[in-house]
């Protein structure tokens, strides 16, 4: 048993250390991009030798070259990039142009476990449960496995509940070991779905009501090492051809750095105006960061990225006025609620208007019962048409609300109306807006709703 499950984690390590290369080979890179990135590097720009290392590696935009991924590795590790020294390490565990040697492949992973990098951490996790490159410490394997856990990494997260599941490096505990299967199936782990529901049928009823109630509670730990977590993130969506953008200004209030990350790219961007009274902000993308950088939540690269100029082809919404919305009119809201928990693909959500003014009767706002979640903050409120009718900013909160009056509320959100967004919006001449759209038998079908997600996208505040 010890030798077989042996051969299952080196197995696993080396799936799970690619992790990162397979998700940034889904980008196209052209001979273009490469010849940009190039020159960044040249110029010491840490992201831009990260990007290049691994367009050598995979051999994006330039033929595959393994010496050439090594040095511009080295380099960007050396300049202290975490991602460029975890597939450095990765490098020489697959031996990769240079001998295999775990010894080194340890140290460099290492160096990136200890800035804060869930992959990393999650790696040496493995490495130490084999006593690869390093003394095997099931209490070190447990403690890496757990801070890339904590950390929300859906790899990680199975990980940890077969640590759990099996007892080989800690006692066996299927409560813990049923929470991190769930944690992880719900950010898309496939291979935990099917070992949650087996340990299911091994567990009392009173463990799996303990395991879910743990899960449901369970809160994203940042590593005090890791510096490349947003502070805030939200949602927010285009409203030109052009590039401009809006969400809520309280998702980037003192951001030094905005990410609007859309299915396909990270976009950087900064902020044109703000409207604090109703809390808006327009933005504006400046470039794309190299397609080559990592692009989950938690894996963007330390440092700020030498942005490179992105095509104007976005897709933005229409916005109407408020004038012909009516008390009960269907609407429904699309946005990306508790990011690090419910993942980055796009949530759409229907319901009505409860009221034409907002809380303590502000004329400004719409009471709706689409549900909202942290992380909503931003996003479109939309009509039937598929037209924005309002931005979705507050919900009411349950807690204060029931600290306050002993009864806690039922799904009470708001938006603000559009005619404010269409006021704030107007009074900049580089703003040409789209024309809504009208109501015929193609949009009221509901065709329109696949579309959405090409104009709403993450906003990621640093």
């Amino acid at each position: 048993m010890e030798k077989r499950h042996s051969s299952i984690c080196i197995t696993a390590l080396f799936c799970i250390g690619w992790v990162f290369l397979a998700l940034t080979s889904n980008a196209a890179v052209s001979s273009e991009d490469f010849k940009e990135y190039k020159k960044q590097a040249e110029r010491g720009d840490v992201d831009a030798e990260t990007a290049i290392g691994t367009m050598y590696h995979l051999g994006q935009g330039v033929p595959q070259n393994y010496e050439e991924a090594l040095k511009w590795y080295r380099q960007a590790a050396d300049h202290g990039s975490a991602i460029a020294q975890h597939n450095l390490g990765v490098m020489y565990l697959k031996g990769q142009g240079v001998p295999e040697n775990w010894s080194v492949a340890a140290q460099w992973i290492t160096k990136a476990a200890k800035q804060g990098y869930a992959q990393a951490e999650m790696n040496l996790g493995l490495l130490y449960s084999q006593g690869q490159g390093v003394p095997r410490n099931s209490a070190q394997a447990v403690y890496w496995s757990r801070k890339a856990a904590e950390q929300g990494d859906p790899d990680a997260q199975h990980n940890l509940g077969d640590i759990y599941a099996n007892g080989d490096l800690a006692p066996v505990d299927y409560v813990e070991a049923y929470k991190w299967f769930s944690l992880a199936a719900a950010q898309g782990n496939e291979d935990a779905i099917p070992r949650r529901e087996a340990l299911a049928r091994k567990m009392s009823a009173q463990q799996l009501s303990e395991a879910q109630q743990q899960a449901a509670g369970f809160v994203v730990k940042r590593d005090p090492a890791n510096a490349n977590l947003p502070n805030a993130s939200g949602t927010g969506f285009f409203v030109t051809k052009d590039g401009y953008f809006i969400t809520a200004y309280h998702v980037v209030d003192e951001a030094k750095r905005i990410v609007i990350k859309t299915k396909v790219l990270a976009l950087a961007a900064s902020i044109v105006k703000v409207d604090s009274v109703n809390d808006l902000a327009l933005l504006k993308v400046t470039g794309a960061y190299p397609p080559t950088t990592q692009t989950n939540w938690n894996r963007y690269a330390i440092s700020p990225a030498r942005i490179s100029p992105v095509a104007s082809r976005f897709h933005p919404l229409p916005i109407v006025d408020v004038t012909e919305v009516t008390l009960g009119d269907s609407i429904s809201t699309i946005g990306f609620p508790n990011l690090q928990l419910q993942g980055a693909s796009a949530k759409f959500t229907r319901g009505e208007i409860n009221s034409l003014t907002g809380l303590k009767d502000d004329p400004r706002y719409f009471q709706i019962s689409a549900q909202i979640q942290p992380g909503n903050s931003g996003g479109p409120l939309l009509d039937k048409s598929g037209n924005v009718v309002g931005m979705v900013q507050l919900a009411l909160n349950d807690l204060t609300q029931l600290l306050r009056t002993g009864s806690v509320p039922q799904n009470v959100n708001y938006a603000l109306k559009s005619s404010h967004i269409l006021t704030f919006l107007k009074s900049l001449s580089a703003v040409t807006l789209t024309e809504p759209k009208t109501q015929t038998e193609e949009n009221q079908s509901d065709s329109w709703v696949s579309e959405i997600s090409d104009s709403v996208a993450v906003v990621l505040s640093y």
